[in-house]
């Protein structure tokens, strides 16, 4: 993470990773990155056989959103990668507005 990325737990098992003027591509990117860490790392000492995956989902911030607006695309597109099977990054823009 980059000095003006923020990471904080927003429920149960969810996480909120602010990615501070960064594309959606890029975001996608480096998400990518995390869940194919997570899926690779040797979680046997935590507890023998464990495997986990994580499942993201990622929104643009456009003029005109509110967090909210932003959290429920982002919400929305985490639903998408369980959907498809877990384990995987999906990424939703904002419509235009006006």
């Amino acid at each position: 993470m980059r000095v003006p990325d923020r990471v904080a737990r927003y429920g149960g098992d969810e996480f909120v990773v602010v990615l501070a003027n960064t594309s959606l591509d890029i975001a996608a990117s480096v998400l990518e990155r995390v869940c194919a860490g997570v899926a690779q790392y040797d979680w046997n000492a935590v507890a023998p056989g464990l495997t986990v995956s994580v499942s993201i989902g990622i929104a643009a911030i456009k003029n005109g959103d509110t967090i909210a607006s932003a959290l429920e695309r982002a919400d929305s597109a985490l639903y998408a990668a369980k959907s498809a099977g877990r384990n995987s990054v999906r990424g939703s823009f904002s419509q235009s507005k006006g």
